[in-house]
């Protein structure tokens, strides 16, 4: 089995960028651009689900969990123990009781962007729908779409 499991969240309908590394007992969620909200697809953007978000955000209604796909800015590092919290509420990156884990996983994740040639893109693809409608964005939702190479650059870093 392997030590380590690594995920990528990147642009398909709005920008974002993060990744994570997991083990059997913690997740470490990098999120590269904390600035945005961790929006979901736009195909969940149009469902009668975030159309009750939507609704419950607009009274005050909504919990912090639920809440947290509109939330910004959000945290750069998020730590979860998966043991203990296995539905990842409570973020731990700035426990200290948690530093040496902490450290630990960012350690791995950085040899993990390195081994595979990972970056940060050099610029940001805009938003193709509305982050709160799911509505298509015109100006920006174009086909066909631009290559890859001019939509994100051919470079950045971390």
């Amino acid at each position: 089995t392997r030590e380590y499991a690594f995920s990528e969240d990147h642009w398909h309908d709005f920008e974002d960028h993060g990744r994570s590394v997991a083990n059997q007992r913690w997740k470490l969620i990098h999120n590269t651009y904390p600035d945005l909200p961790n929006t979901p697809s736009a195909d969940a953007g149009r469902s009668p689900t975030w159309a009750a978000i939507q609704r419950l955000r607009k009274k005050n209604k909504l919990t912090p969990a639920q809440g947290r796909c509109l939330s910004k800015p959000r945290a750069e590092f998020e730590l979860y123990d998966l043991k203990n919290d296995p539905f990842e509420l409570v973020n731990l990156a700035s426990n200290e009781a948690h530093e040496k884990i902490l450290s630990d996983l960012k350690a791995v994740l950085k040899t993990q962007f390195k081994r595979t040639n990972d970056y940060l893109p050099s610029k940001r693809t805009p938003d193709e729908f509305d982050r709160i409608t799911g509505a298509p964005d015109h100006s920006v939702r174009r086909r066909p779409r631009a290559s890859k190479e001019k939509m994100f650059g051919t470079n950045g870093s971390y």
